[in-house]
């Protein structure tokens, strides 16, 4: 029969059975018997010869189940003794049945315990590796045991990330007793149990208890031990590198938590610790665990999980508590937990487990040294002897100058130190430049070597007394020149890992060290930071510890003080920033959203210390701290106050060492840091009131948008002053490019103030295209909260503000501004307003002719427009246009905190009409009004501005009244009685304020003498509030005005109160405009600025929404140039 494959396996089992019975078979074979001659000997000599030449080019046999120490197969029992047949032929068996499979970890390894007592360590979680094959176990335990049980040895079983199964241990038990030999059990003294796991263990210990301790031939001490235990009995166990790493990998630990048992329906009080790459849930009592030969009094229930064998972490409702939370297993287990800590255990598992997939699994590299134990000691020997040479007891270092000559020899390492005399060696009582020498020369010569050196330090460090630990850190220092090309490089899949690795326990060593941090910094963290090709491996790990230590207090931050200056490493972090912004979404959970916000707190932390007093720096990304600074200022989320006010001082301090500053550069940096450290710019960076925003603070989001405006508007000027004409250019194109990149970001996070940003950087200029794109940006956008609406619309008005005279978009958005008002919402008030005057100011080149374009362009928005002031009862024509602005500006005077916006923009208005119309009647409503709600110099300072004689004055009672306004009324048109009508209603308001109501008294005492037939039109609105006067006991003057008007009313016979009263409801129905008669401004029942607003509001808000993309359409691109 042809063969078509080669049977590996079984040449392979040849191989491996040629090499471990070389000797037998050439005794058998050549010799066979001494005492009788052979006449064939020669030949047989010869053929022995050829097959030994086939063996030697052969090699050794491969290791098909590698393990770390051991390549050589199990030692054969004398097969001449009938209780071994068991154990040789299963173990032949297994030989051939297992020659295929090869495993990158070993489940059973062999070491040596600090007592020098051989140690066989069985690694359990490995099992599933093998499909939790416990033949394979039993095999590999007996192949690695038979090495060692003809003495005294230790039996090592590491529970960690094992998940018990159903039936295993009793298999486990079975096979042992069945096919172990005596030795295993005789020899054993010790046997450790590591890691016991908290669930499904019951089955394991009660066997472990009858196999170990009540049925046990000999006296086997029995030893429980965990993560938990002191950490030199854990370095003691010969356990895996990883396992050991475990407490070390701990980042934070919460107490105040209970794990959920869903069978009984109970809780345990546990410690959870949370690390970068594991999970330790530890039971806060030891259970017992007691015996005649048990060491130990209990042990200590602990489950350790991999973060990256988390398959999601939610919020739960099994157990029906508060604050519960659930952790999903790869291996379809779950684990059920209740802590008042929930969202912080939540956000660091997210910070944690988003970072593992740029992890690798670095821990378990010492596996591939198994190639070259020389090479894997070579750290670990290096360090021992330094640490032995700064021993300040002599023994120690005589025996450390002993190694250190006979390390020269076995390395063949120049260190001309004859083993024969090192112990002769006098050492100074100071060996660390001797020390360091040494290091620098072993780092030249063995670069290859770097990671190991690196590995062992760290091992090590932490047994090093403190006094010892700065010499470390100067010895460790020339090694940093390798990272690079001797670790970085080394490999695409292991080098960032192994980098990322170091990193981090330098930043553990530093935290072990603070005060020593200068030193630190001078040996290590400056030199690394010069290693442009690592930057960013090593601000993850910076950035990463800072987020994993902030449970420490206030010093979580002193680890970015490692972290020096330098063009690239700033341009890195901004890098990062900009990436931030961008991730961080609206749509993210609480959890994912808060360590963002923090990743982002801690990236400016770094950046406020790199622009500490570098001109380069600050010139080169001035633009970048001026768009921080604007887009994260005021963030209640984010709570950046000093830490922002900190990063622009020194940002624009750093301008005093330019070279050649000028004296007017030094004045203006001066100012600005003035003005940054004052009181207003506390506030401004949130950082002299309390953080969290409630209903009472609602009607001042449009005051914050107001004050960042002032801000803007400082940093612009600071901008246009500093640097040469390029730079300012760059700096103001970039500013505006960032803002814009994040307001087109969507469902970004800071995508509303960025918006608002664009807007007031607008002020400035914008073409209609940039305009329309915002525009319809705004008008997509699908949520509506308070604060987003608010912004938005501010920033409407400034963009308009910024587009040309000859834009098509004023006569157009008019009309969506004019919409937003008669929803008479309070909080829409104020951008509302603003948004019509400066509407207003970029019709002025239309002349008279201003009301036939913004009719003519009102088709645009048909039939929706009509449909919503169908809605509002709202008719607005060229007749009552001007009526229906007044009617608007004029509701702010009601409400105390838009008073100011209101006097404001009549103000503006009021120029606007007289600059474009120049009628004197259409701003005597104004005119009245402002003299109604302003001080006599302010209208004074008014009436100047318009060209209006108001000296002339009729004395009236205490006060006095412009002749000019009394005129205007004496015409009797509809205008000037609207306007006496519309002020009656805010007299009768509870909200009108004492200046507006004494002055109307006054109005109303002199009309009694001089006009009562306007007093008889007006008297049906201020009756009720004259008798609340007279009843209220008011002031003298105010009382006396009230008594005589109503008197004087009164007294008339011929009066129908009725029939006036019909009179000037007529007047205002005429009007079109209807909240004239006493219209209050409503306010929005919401809790907080980010809360959505009620319904009936949002359809509103949806429909004016749809005008500004509809006026936004409106531009055609390119059309200009086609006209």
């Amino acid at each position: 029969m042809e063969t078509t494959k080669k049977p590996l396996t079984e040449l392979r089992y040849l191989h491996k059975f040629f090499y471990v019975y070389f000797v037998d078979i050439k005794v058998r074979y050549v010799i066979k018997d001494v005492e009788l001659p052979d006449e064939n000997l020669h030949i047989k000599v010869q053929n022995f010869l050829v097959f030994d030449s086939v063996l030697q080019s052969l090699g050794q046999p491969k290791s098909l189940i590698s393990l770390k120490h051991t390549s050589t197969p199990f030692k054969v029992l004398d097969p001449n003794n009938v209780q071994n047949n068991e154990f040789n032929e299963f173990m032949g068996q297994m030989s051939i049945n297992y020659s295929g499979v090869v495993l990158d970890t070993p489940i059973v390894h062999d070491s040596i315990f600090h007592d020098g007592t051989p140690a066989v360590v069985v690694n359990l979680s490995q099992l599933k590796t093998v499909d939790y094959d416990i033949r394979f176990l039993i095999y590999k335990l007996f192949e690695t045991s038979s090495h060692v049980w003809d003495s005294k040895y230790y039996l090592v079983f590491d529970f960690s990330e094992y998940s018990p199964m159903s039936g295993l241990a009793k298999s486990y038990v079975f096979l042992l007793k069945t096919y172990a030999p005596p030795q295993l059990m005789q020899n054993c003294s010790k046997v450790f149990y590591f890691n016991i796991p908290r669930r499904r263990i019951g089955d394991i210990l009660s066997l472990v208890r009858k196999h170990r301790i009540e049925d046990a031939e000999t006296p086997t001490k029995v030893y429980t031990y965990s993560q938990s235990s002191p950490l030199e009995i854990v370095n003691n166990l010969c356990l895996r590198d990883s396992t050991v790493g475990i407490s070390r990998d701990t980042r934070v630990s919460f107490k105040k938590v209970k794990a959920y048992d869903a069978e009984t329906k109970t809780f345990t009080p546990v410690t959870l610790k949370l690390g970068r790459q594991w999970l330790q849930i530890v039971e806060d009592k030891i259970k017992p665990f007691a015996g005649k030969y048990s060491a130990t009094e209990g042990y200590t229930p602990l489950d350790v999980v991999r973060l990256s064998n988390l398959v999601k972490c939610e919020i739960s409702r099994f157990s029906g508590e508060a604050n519960e939370f659930t952790f999903y297993i790869n291996d379809g287990s779950q684990q059920t937990f209740v802590s008042s800590e929930r969202s912080e255990i939540l956000r660091f598992i997210y910070f944690a487990t988003s970072r593992l997939p740029k992890q690798i699994n670095y821990s378990e590299d010492t596996e591939s040294d198994s190639a070259d134990s020389n090479l894997h000691w070579f750290g670990r020997l290096h360090n021992i002897v330094f640490h032995g040479l700064l021993s300040p007891v002599t023994e120690v270092r005589q025996s450390a100058s002993l190694l250190f000559a006979s390390l020269s020899t076995f390395y063949d390492l120049d260190y001309r130190m004859p083993g024969d005399h090192a112990k002769e060696i006098a050492f100074p009582s100071d060996t660390t430049d001797f020390i360091v020498s040494t290091s620098a020369y072993l780092a030249k010569t063995e670069p290859t070597l770097s990671y190991k050196f690196f590995k062992a330090f760290f091992d090590y460090y932490e047994k090093l007394p403190e006094e010892n630990r700065l010499s470390a850190v100067m010895y460790i220092s020339p090694w940093i020149d390798n990272i690079t090309d001797y670790i970085f490089l080394e490999s695409v899949d292991t080098g960032p890992a192994r980098v990322a690795d170091i990193v981090r326990n330098l930043c553990r060593i530093s935290a072990m060290d603070k005060d020593n941090i200068a030193c630190y910094n001078d040996y290590v963290w400056k030199k690394l930071c010069l290693e442009t090709r690592i930057l960013n491996i090593l601000l993850d790990e910076v950035v990463a510890f800072a987020i994993n230590n902030k449970n420490d207090g206030p010093n979580w931050s002193f680890i970015i003080g490692a972290i020096s200056p330098s063009v690239e490493i700033c341009g890195e972090v901004i890098s990062r920033l900009l990436s931030c912004i961008a991730k961080t979404r609206s749509s993210d959970s609480e959890i994912a959203s808060s360590s963002k916000v923090f990743e982002i707190k801690v990236l400016v932390k770094i950046c406020g210390s790199l622009f500490f007093n570098s001109y380069v720096l600050a010139e080169m990304y001035l633009a970048d701290v001026i768009f921080f600074c604007t887009l994260f200022i005021d963030n209640p989320t984010l709570q950046l106050g000093e830490d922002l006010q900190r990063l622009v001082i020194n940002a624009i301090h750093s301008f005093l060492k330019k070279p050649d500053v000028t004296p007017r550069e030094m004045e203006i940096v001066s100012n600005t840091l003035t003005f940054f450290t004052s009181q207003r710019a506390r506030m401004l960076f949130g950082m002299a009131r309390e953080h969290n925003r409630t209903y009472s603070e609602i009607g001042q989001i449009f005051n914050r948008a107001s004050s960042f405006e002032v801000l803007c508007d400082y940093l612009s000027e600071l901008v246009q002053t500093l640097g040469d004409p390029a730079s300012r250019t760059n700096w103001i194109a970039r500013w505006c490019s960032y803002a814009i990149d994040v307001a087109f970001m969507r469902a970004s996070s800071f995508q509303t103030r960025a918006i608002l940003l664009v807007g007031i950087v607008s002020k400035k200029g914008i073409n209609d295209s940039t305009a329309t794109r915002i525009l319809k940006l705004i008008s997509k956008h699908a949520v509506f909260s308070l604060d987003y609406l608010i912004n938005t619309s501010t920033s409407i008005a400034r963009i308009l503000s910024g587009v040309s005279s000859s834009s098509y978009l004023p006569s157009v958005m008019i009309w969506a501004s004019l919409s937003s008002a008669s929803m008479s919402y309070s909080a829409f008030y104020q951008p509302a307003v603003q948004t019509i005057v400066t509407i207003r100011k970029k019709l002025i080149p239309y002349g008279h002719d201003y009301l036939e374009k913004i009719f003519a362009d009102r088709v645009i928005l048909e039939p929706l427009l009509s449909s919503f002031e169908q809605e509002q009862e709202v008719t607005v024509t060229k007749l009552n246009y001007e009526t229906y602005v007044f009617a608007i500006l004029s509701q702010g005077l009601k409400l105390p905190h838009l008073r100011h916006t209101s006097i404001v923009c009549m103000r503006e208005y009021c120029r606007l009409i007289k600059e474009s119309v120049g009628s004197t009647s259409l701003i005597m409503r104004y005119l009245f009004f402002l003299y109604l709600s302003v001080s006599e110099p302010q209208f004074e300072a008014i009436s100047n501005e318009l060209g209006l004689e108001t000296s002339d004055r009729i004395r009236v009672r205490e006060g006095s009244i412009p002749k000019l306004i009394l005129d205007y009324f004496s015409e009797r048109t509809s205008d000037s009685d609207l306007t006496i009508i519309t002020a009656c209603h805010f007299f009768k308001t509870e909200s009108c304020d004492n200046v507006f109501r004494t002055r109307l008294l006054h109005l109303f005492d002199y009309l009694v003498e001089n006009d009562v037939n306007l007093l008889l039109l007006i008297y049906p609105l201020i009756k009720g509030t004259l008798e609340t006067i007279v009843l209220n006991n008011g002031s003298v003057e105010s009382l006396s005005s009230a008594s005589k008007i109503a008197m004087s009313m009164t007294s008339r016979k011929d009066y129908s109160i009725e029939d006036y009263a019909k009179r000037s409801n007529t007047i205002v129905m005429n009007s079109g405009v209807r909240f004239i008669d006493g219209h209050e401004l409503k306010r929005l029942q919401v809790e907080s600025p980010d809360e959505l607003i009620p319904t009936e509001v949002l359809e509103q808000a949806r429909k004016i929404q749809e005008m500004i993309y509809r006026a936004a359409c409106s531009y055609v691109e390119g059309q200009r140039l086609e006209d």
